[in-house]
């Protein structure tokens, strides 16, 4: 398939020198690799190649898919029509309606969305004596939750 269509492609640029392919293109391209990529040999070797082979007919006589005779004579008329539906009685001390009717769903409920929180407030310059301090002060809460979770994992082994 894909020899068949960069031989389709390369038709149409020689053709239309200049003019590049563009989506609406691709449909008219692709009809005539796919027609004859798709061929009944093409098809039954792919399944040669992965090792199923094509059904041969002689193997497996009519005799041996002939319907089953288990039941010769197979009377239809002994049931009746099936015209009838039973209802199950629902009460409202029925243990089934009891929970239908306590799970039903009352109010819409919607979990407020959560707003982006800094881990630090830096305002202004970062040259500031206190922005440098909250900086200090972050970079040593991570080093420490880092030291934690390197301990956890040496105890682990």
């Amino acid at each position: 398939m894909k020899a068949f269509y960069n031989r389709e492609c390369r038709t149409f640029m020689h053709d239309n020198p200049g003019m590049s392919i563009t989506t609406r293109d691709i449909a008219r391209l692709t009809a005539k690799p796919f027609t004859k990529a798709f061929c009944t040999e093409n098809i039954v070797s792919a399944f040669r190649k992965s090792g199923l082979y094509t059904f041969c007919e002689s193997t497996i006589t009519d005799v041996q898919t002939a319907p089953a005779s288990i039941y010769p004579n197979a009377d239809n008329d002994e049931s009746g029509p099936v015209s009838e539906v039973v209802a199950a009685l629902r009460t409202e001390t029925d243990p089934a309606t009891l929970f239908l009717n306590a799970r039903k769903i009352t109010q819409v409920v919607q979990r407020p969305k959560k707003k982006f929180v800094p881990p630090v407030k830096i305002v202004g310059n970062l040259n500031t004596e206190a922005n440098a301090d909250s900086l200090r002060r972050q970079q040593a809460t991570m080093e420490s939750k880092a030291q934690k979770v390197l301990k956890t994992a040496q105890a682990k082994q």
